[in-house]
């Protein structure tokens, strides 16, 4: 148990450190992109500037009566109100005494955010005043100064001679806003790894609870053994001395009356802690139940969502991080879904819903089904049931029953392996096998396979498998009165499931 915590904690551990990782990346990914959207705005915005009204401003208060001043400002109002995110749209440039000023803004003259022409600007970082030296177009910020916090994209705009820079556009954006858009970009690995951490959680829990119970099965199925033992012992003990002193039958049959009435206590016990025993495995299955139920109510919007902000996310890189997220989704839901059906099989002791139905049409359908993964293996099917054979099965559960077995002999087969399905008639029954190419399963896990969350070794490679779905062959077979068995030759070389079903005559005997 403590191994096993182990696992769990350097588990989570990973999920946690992956998890930090792929958000710093995301972060990372999402900052560039918006600088570069930022970038290609504000040299957007360059190109329409009329040069030359720019060349006619002076930098001064007297520019407000200049006709090329109030083109200018209403161009940049204009740009301010095309792009939502933006809040300020600017000129820079030089007075005669080398100080920053602005020569034109986007702001209303009755706006307390407004900058007359020839205003000076102090708060300028050393990377703009650089810029009319040493130009380079670039994105600063989030930075303060006199109106608010900013992202900043800058463009330079070359005088006349086109050597010098004459001015320089701004545009600002509100940090507030810029780092929502950080935000959501760190949404989707949050929330993956919240789930991925919650997935190892709920299955570390089960898997604690399920060994528990078995302890407890065990212990009380060791001490039931030794007490029978002991008590068959004893009473051996007795007939012997009853034989021997045939004068004291008296005492004798005195004595064998204790024991037999000490022996009918014991079997009262025995079966009281049976009931204890089986009452614990209905609560373990109501529990389990219940919580896949709770499970699968946040999943289900979840996966109804996910295909909506795939169409609102265009960046190919997002894309592929919902699409492994709307995978993770759908593993989570399909074992949800395992979990519910398995509890419902183990509270089902009849099968309502029996019809005549042809064998060979119904494995047809389930290898259709699982076409899809065939084909990528390009396996080869051999359908030998005869077209004339029909079994009273039940019209859900028998889909699902060829539906997992041939599903598992396509999962688990070799490239260009072969899915062989035969049937056998005996005189108490129907037999049915399949048999595949595979991977084949180890001596030591033969008897295993049938447990609930098993995965062998050899499919451990698969991060689909659950280990439910032989677990809920075994039930569908039980229901109809049949057995299952399966033979390996090892790993590697295939593996043979058979079913038997015995004969029906109608309907109703396959009701217990």
């Amino acid at each position: 148990m403590n191994r096993f915590l182990q696992v769990v904690i350097i588990s989570l551990a990973g999920l946690l450190f992956f998890g930090a990782l792929f958000t710093i990346i995301s972060i990372s990914i999402k900052e560039d992109e918006m600088r570069q959207d930022l970038l290609t705005d504000t040299r957007i915005g360059s190109v329409g500037i009329i040069r030359e009204d720019l060349y006619q401003l002076k930098g001064t208060i007297s520019d407000l009566n200049s006709p090329a001043y109030g083109r200018i400002k209403k161009y940049l109002t204009d740009v301010a109100q095309s792009r939502p995110l933006t809040r300020f749209v600017y000129l820079l440039g030089k007075s005669p005494d080398g100080e920053l000023v602005f020569l034109a803004d986007s702001e209303p003259d009755t706006s307390v955010m407004y900058s007359h022409p020839g205003q000076r600007y102090h708060e300028a970082s050393g990377l703009i005043r650089d810029m009319f030296t040493h130009p380079q177009e670039s994105v600063e910020g989030p930075l303060s100064d006199r109106w608010g916090r900013w992202v900043t994209g800058l463009v330079p705009i070359y005088g006349p001679d086109d050597t010098t820079v004459h001015a320089i556009l701004g545009i600002d954006i509100d940090a507030t806003s810029w780092e929502s858009g950080v935000f959501k970009a760190v949404l989707i690995p949050v929330i993956i790894t919240s789930l991925l951490c919650l997935l190892v959680i709920i299955l570390s829990i089960l898997w604690m609870r399920k060994d528990r119970e078995r302890e407890l099965l065990q212990a009380a199925e060791e001490k039931a053994r030794m007490q029978a033992e002991k008590l068959a012992v004893q009473n051996q003990e007795l007939i012997h001395v009853k034989e021997e002193l045939a004068l004291l039958t008296s005492d004798l049959e005195g004595r064998v009356s204790e024991d037999t009435v000490e022996i009918r206590k014991l079997n009262e016990e025995l079966k009281e802690r049976a009931q204890k025993v089986e009452s614990l495995l209905i609560q373990k299955d109501q529990f389990i139940y219940q919580l896949a139920h709770d499970l699968r109510t946040p999943l289900t919007p979840m996966v109804a969502i996910l295909p909506l902000v795939k169409e609102a996310v265009s960046d190919p890189d997002s894309q592929s991080l919902l699409d492994m997220f709307q995978k993770s989704l759908r593993y989570m839901e399909q074992m949800v879904e395992d979990i519910m059906e398995l509890i419902r099989l183990n509270s089902h002791h009849t099968i309502d819903d029996v019809e005549e139905m042809n064998l060979k049409s119904l494995i047809d359908e389930e290898i259709q089904a699982n076409s899809f993964m065939a084909d990528e293996k390009e396996l080869v099917f051999y359908n030998h049931v005869p077209p004339e054979v029909s079994l009273h099965l039940s019209r859900v559960y028998s889909h699902q029953l060829f539906r997992n077995l041939i599903n598992n002999a396509v999962k688990f087969n070799a490239f260009k392996g072969t899915v062989t399905i035969r049937y056998h008639e005996t005189p108490t029954g129907h037999e049915i096998s399949i048999q595949d190419t595979g991977i084949g399963i180890h001596p030591d896990d033969i008897h295993r396979i049938w447990d609930e969350f098993f995965i062998s070794d050899a499919s451990r490679h698969d991060p689909e498998s659950k280990g439910l779905g032989l677990s809920i062959v075994r039930k569908i077979v039980d229901l109809h009165g049949g057995t299952i068995s399966v033979d390996s030759p090892g790993t590697g070389k295939g593996a043979t499931f058979t079913v038997m079903l015995p004969k029906r005559q109608n309907n109703e005997k396959l009701k217990k």
